[in-house]
C-alpha cells in the first residue's frame, strides 16, 4: 500500500465481503443437506476465534501488516514459510473464484465461448481495479456491501 489508510468500519466491511464472496462461490457444505445448519454453526465457531486472533494481533502491533507481524513473531525463516503458505492460499482461493465465476458466466449466457475469454476479462478487470489503488477497492466494496445489506 502506498500509505493509503482505511477506517475500521471499511476494514470490517472488506473482510465480511471477502467471507461472503468466498463462501457464496464454494458449495462444499451443500452435501450436508438437512444438516447444513450444523455446518454453518461449526464454520462460524471456527472462524470467530481466527478473527479474534487477527484483531488482537492488530491491537498489539498497530503499525505493522500481517506479514511483518508473522516475521516478527516467528522469525525470519519460519515467518517466510508461513507467508508463502498464506500467499499460496490466497492464490488458490482467487483462482477457484475466477474459475467458478467464469463457469457460471459460460453456463448462463455465453454457451459457446471458450473458458479462457471470461477468465481474461475478469482478470483484466481485477488488474485495473488493483492499479487504481486499494482505497478504490475499499470504497467500491463499501458501496456494494450497503446494496447487499439493503436487498
Amino acid at each position: 500500500m502506498n500509505g493509503e489508510v482505511i477506517s475500521d468500519k471499511q476494514g470490517v466491511i472488506l473482510i465480511m465481503a471477502f467471507i461472503i464472496g468466498e463462501t457464496s462461490m464454494e458449495t462444499l457444505g451443500l452435501q450436508a443437506e438437512q444438516n447444513l445448519w450444523i455446518v454453518i454453526i461449526l464454520s462460524i465457531s471456527m472462524g470467530v476465534p481466527v478473527m479474534l486472533i487477527y484483531a488482537r494481533l492488530h491491537y498489539l502491533f498497530p503499525n505493522k501488516d500481517l506479514f511483518d507481524i508473522i516475521e516478527f513473531c516467528l522469525g525470519k525463516f519460519i515467518g517466510k514459510g508461513i507467508m508463502l503458505l498464506f500467499i499460496w492460499y490466497m492464490y488458490d482461493v482467487t483462482s477457484n473464484i475466477v474459475k467458478n465465476l467464469s463457469c457460471f458466466t459460460i453456463t448462463v449466457t455465453l454457451n459457446n465461448t471458450p473458458m479462457l475469454i471470461p477468465i481474461i476479462v475478469y482478470m483484466t478487470l481485477c488488474a485495473g481495479v488493483v492499479l487504481a489503488g486499494f482505497d478504490v477497492i475499499v470504497r467500491w466494496t463499501e458501496f456494494f456491501y450497503l446494496y447487499l445489506l439493503s436487498s
